[in-house]
């Protein structure tokens, strides 16, 4: 029997060829402790190699939609335009979620109209990264200065009731 007391969360991940940390990230949505029958992943993909068969392949619980506009912005719109949920919970392909973070997304939701979080950089081999990762890893992600001091929060961490989202 489903618990109607739960939203019904739609976790909205845009993905482009990176399908190992696409697998890493869908683990970790699995491991959440949020009702499976109040919850759903949409994989996005924007044009991978190998197109949606080689995403579901990677996600096959997932519901896979192929967003044919570049970028993960449209790629996340054409995720919630087939996610069934009350809220949208948005994580990045290369993002893992911690235990509890979709329960915590939703309590969050009591006090504000959306709620974003902070993004950690894992640096798993320093001597390969891209001058892009490096840059990344020094200076992107500043989620509290972004909500606190700026009033927005980044998509790759952001959870927002479909009502709030649709105005």
């Amino acid at each position: 029997m489903a618990d109607t007391r739960r939203p019904f969360v739609s976790v909205v991940v845009p993905h482009y060829n990176d399908f190992g940390n696409l697998g890493l990230c869908l683990e970790s949505l699995r491991r959440q402790d949020w009702p499976p029958d109040r919850f759903e992943i949409v994989v996005a993909d924007n044009n991978s190699i190998g197109g949606a068969a080689a995403v579901a392949a990677v996600a096959p619980d997932a519901r896979v939609v192929h967003a044919a506009e570049q970028g993960a912005g449209p790629a996340r719109n054409t995720g919630v335009a087939a996610a069934r949920g009350d809220v949208f919970a948005f994580l990045d392909a290369d993002a893992i979620a911690e235990p509890g973070w979709v329960a915590a997304g939703i309590a969050a939701l009591q006090r504000f109209d959306y709620v974003g979080g902070r993004v950690l950089v894992t640096i798993r081999a320093p001597a390969l990264l891209s001058s892009a990762e490096a840059y990344e890893a020094v200076f992107a992600y500043d989620f509290r200065k972004y909500i606190e001091q700026e009033h927005y929060a980044g998509t790759g961490n952001l959870f927002v009731p479909r009502s709030v989202f649709e105005r």
